[in-house]
Protein backbone atom coordinates (compact mmCIF):
# COMPACT_ATOMS: atom_id res chain seq x y z
CA UNK A 1 0.00 0.00 0.00
CA UNK A 2 1.48 3.31 -1.07
CA UNK A 3 0.97 6.99 -0.31
CA UNK A 4 2.83 9.44 -2.54
CA UNK A 5 3.06 13.19 -2.78
CA UNK A 6 4.51 15.27 -5.58
CA UNK A 7 5.10 18.64 -3.96
CA UNK A 8 4.06 21.67 -6.01
CA UNK A 9 7.29 23.45 -5.08
CA UNK A 10 10.62 22.47 -3.53
CA UNK A 11 10.29 21.86 0.23
CA UNK A 12 13.05 22.24 2.79
CA UNK A 13 13.82 19.64 5.45
CA UNK A 14 11.46 20.98 8.15
CA UNK A 15 8.54 21.23 5.72
CA UNK A 16 9.37 17.69 4.60
CA UNK A 17 8.99 16.53 8.21
CA UNK A 18 5.53 18.10 8.27
CA UNK A 19 4.56 16.28 5.06
CA UNK A 20 5.78 12.97 6.52
CA UNK A 21 3.51 13.53 9.54
CA UNK A 22 0.54 14.21 7.25
CA UNK A 23 1.27 11.23 5.03
CA UNK A 24 1.69 8.87 7.97
CA UNK A 25 -1.85 9.71 9.06
CA UNK A 26 -3.13 9.08 5.53
CA UNK A 27 -1.34 5.71 5.37
CA UNK A 28 -2.60 4.65 8.81
CA UNK A 29 -6.19 5.52 7.88
CA UNK A 30 -5.86 3.62 4.58
CA UNK A 31 -4.60 0.57 6.46
CA UNK A 32 -7.43 0.83 8.97
CA UNK A 33 -10.03 1.28 6.23
CA UNK A 34 -8.86 -1.90 4.47
CA UNK A 35 -8.51 -3.70 7.84
CA UNK A 36 -4.82 -4.37 7.28
CA UNK A 37 -1.64 -4.06 9.31
CA UNK A 38 2.03 -3.85 8.33
CA UNK A 39 5.39 -4.68 9.87
CA UNK A 40 7.65 -2.89 7.37
CA UNK A 41 7.70 0.62 5.93
CA UNK A 42 9.77 2.17 3.17
CA UNK A 43 10.39 5.80 2.34
CA UNK A 44 11.50 7.19 -1.01
CA UNK A 45 12.66 10.80 -1.36
CA UNK A 46 13.32 12.56 -4.66
CA UNK A 47 15.24 15.81 -4.45
CA UNK A 48 14.63 18.94 -6.51
CA UNK A 49 16.97 20.35 -9.19
CA UNK A 50 17.04 23.72 -7.39
CA UNK A 51 19.16 22.13 -4.65
CA UNK A 52 22.20 23.00 -6.78
CA UNK A 53 21.47 26.71 -6.14
CA UNK A 54 22.04 26.19 -2.39
CA UNK A 55 24.49 23.30 -2.10
CA UNK A 56 27.83 23.22 -3.90
CA UNK A 57 29.29 19.82 -3.02
CA UNK A 58 26.70 17.30 -4.23
CA UNK A 59 28.50 14.01 -4.85
CA UNK A 60 25.87 11.79 -6.44
CA UNK A 61 23.41 12.93 -9.10
CA UNK A 62 20.87 11.38 -11.43
CA UNK A 63 18.82 12.51 -14.42
CA UNK A 64 15.06 12.73 -13.90
CA UNK A 65 12.49 11.74 -16.53
CA UNK A 66 12.51 15.29 -17.94
CA UNK A 67 16.27 15.20 -18.57
CA UNK A 68 17.19 17.47 -15.65
CA UNK A 69 20.05 16.64 -13.30
CA UNK A 70 19.14 16.44 -9.62
CA UNK A 71 20.71 15.02 -6.46
CA UNK A 72 20.38 11.25 -6.31
CA UNK A 73 17.14 10.02 -4.73
CA UNK A 74 17.31 8.14 -1.44
CA UNK A 75 15.34 5.18 -0.19
CA UNK A 76 15.15 3.43 3.13
CA UNK A 77 13.30 0.58 4.85
CA UNK A 78 12.45 0.12 8.49
CA UNK A 79 11.05 -2.97 10.18
CA UNK A 80 8.45 -2.62 12.89
CA UNK A 81 8.59 -4.60 16.13
CA UNK A 82 5.02 -5.77 15.60
CA UNK A 83 2.29 -5.55 13.01
CA UNK A 84 0.41 -2.29 13.33
CA UNK A 85 -1.83 0.25 11.63
CA UNK A 86 -1.62 2.85 14.41
CA UNK A 87 -0.79 6.34 13.19
CA UNK A 88 1.36 7.26 16.20
CA UNK A 89 3.58 4.23 15.77
CA UNK A 90 3.85 4.53 11.98
CA UNK A 91 4.61 8.27 12.21
CA UNK A 92 7.32 7.73 14.83
CA UNK A 93 9.07 5.11 12.67
CA UNK A 94 8.79 7.16 9.47
CA UNK A 95 10.21 10.26 11.16
CA UNK A 96 13.11 8.18 12.43
CA UNK A 97 13.74 6.84 8.93
CA UNK A 98 13.39 10.32 7.39
CA UNK A 99 16.02 11.69 9.80
CA UNK A 100 18.38 8.83 8.91
CA UNK A 101 18.26 9.00 5.11
CA UNK A 102 17.46 12.60 4.12
CA UNK A 103 20.13 15.25 3.68
CA UNK A 104 18.84 18.30 5.56
CA UNK A 105 20.48 20.72 3.10
CA UNK A 106 18.66 19.36 0.04
CA UNK A 107 15.27 20.47 -1.27
CA UNK A 108 12.56 17.81 -1.53
CA UNK A 109 10.27 17.37 -4.52
CA UNK A 110 8.54 13.98 -4.16
CA UNK A 111 7.89 11.74 -1.16
CA UNK A 112 6.55 8.19 -1.30
CA UNK A 113 5.72 5.95 1.66
CA UNK A 114 5.01 2.24 1.20
CA UNK A 115 3.70 -0.31 3.70
CA UNK A 116 5.01 -3.82 3.03
CA UNK A 117 4.09 -7.30 4.33
CA UNK A 118 0.42 -6.46 4.72
CA UNK A 119 -1.81 -8.81 6.67
CA UNK A 120 -5.47 -8.76 7.55
CA UNK A 121 -6.11 -7.56 11.10
CA UNK A 122 -7.75 -10.89 12.00
CA UNK A 123 -4.63 -12.84 10.97
CA UNK A 124 -2.45 -10.99 13.46
CA UNK A 125 -4.80 -11.63 16.38
CA UNK A 126 -4.33 -15.41 16.29
CA UNK A 127 -0.60 -15.27 15.56
CA UNK A 128 1.87 -15.10 18.39
CA UNK A 129 4.61 -12.53 18.25
CA UNK A 130 8.21 -12.84 19.32
CA UNK A 131 8.73 -11.26 22.72
CA UNK A 132 10.92 -8.20 23.01
CA UNK A 133 12.66 -7.00 26.15
CA UNK A 134 12.52 -3.39 24.97
CA UNK A 135 8.79 -3.15 24.19
CA UNK A 136 6.70 -1.18 26.69
CA UNK A 137 3.69 -3.42 27.42
CA UNK A 138 2.33 -0.95 29.98
CA UNK A 139 1.03 1.14 27.06
CA UNK A 140 -1.47 -1.47 25.75
CA UNK A 141 -4.53 0.52 26.94
CA UNK A 142 -3.21 3.57 25.13
CA UNK A 143 -3.00 1.51 21.94
CA UNK A 144 -6.68 0.57 22.21
CA UNK A 145 -7.53 4.24 22.71
CA UNK A 146 -5.50 5.23 19.63
CA UNK A 147 -7.22 2.52 17.58
CA UNK A 148 -10.65 3.80 18.67
CA UNK A 149 -9.65 7.38 17.85
CA UNK A 150 -8.50 6.37 14.35
CA UNK A 151 -11.72 4.44 13.73
CA UNK A 152 -13.77 7.45 14.84
CA UNK A 153 -11.75 9.75 12.55
CA UNK A 154 -12.29 7.39 9.63
CA UNK A 155 -16.05 7.19 10.31
CA UNK A 156 -16.38 10.99 10.44
CA UNK A 157 -14.39 11.38 7.21
CA UNK A 158 -16.47 8.77 5.41
CA UNK A 159 -19.73 10.37 6.51
CA UNK A 160 -18.92 14.09 6.15
CA UNK A 161 -15.89 14.18 3.83
CA UNK A 162 -12.13 14.05 4.37
CA UNK A 163 -11.87 17.70 5.41
CA UNK A 164 -14.57 17.33 8.11
CA UNK A 165 -11.91 16.50 10.69
CA UNK A 166 -8.24 17.41 10.55
CA UNK A 167 -5.27 18.34 12.73
CA UNK A 168 -3.88 21.77 13.49
CA UNK A 169 -0.78 20.71 11.55
CA UNK A 170 -2.93 20.67 8.41
CA UNK A 171 -3.49 24.44 8.75
CA UNK A 172 0.20 25.32 8.41
CA UNK A 173 1.30 27.29 5.36
CA UNK A 174 3.04 24.44 3.47
CA UNK A 175 0.70 21.65 4.62
CA UNK A 176 -0.84 19.60 1.81
CA UNK A 177 -3.59 17.44 3.36
CA UNK A 178 -6.50 19.87 3.03
CA UNK A 179 -5.47 20.75 -0.54
CA UNK A 180 -5.07 17.09 -1.50
CA UNK A 181 -8.48 16.21 -0.11
CA UNK A 182 -10.07 18.71 -2.51
CA UNK A 183 -8.40 17.13 -5.54
CA UNK A 184 -9.54 14.38 -7.88
CA UNK A 185 -6.70 12.44 -9.46
CA UNK A 186 -4.19 15.10 -8.48
CA UNK A 187 -6.17 17.93 -10.06
CA UNK A 188 -8.40 20.52 -8.42
CA UNK A 189 -12.02 19.40 -8.41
Amino acid sequence: MTVGQLLNEPYNYSNGLMIIKEMSQELALKLLNTKQVTNELSLSIHYDCKTFNYVDDIEETEVNRFGRVRPKSVRGHIGLIRYSNLEHYIRKQLLRLFNEIVDSDYLLRRITITAHNLKDCQDTIVNYEQGNLFYDFSNENGLDRQQTLQETTLNIQERFGKNAIFKGLDLKDKAMTLRRNKQLGGHLA
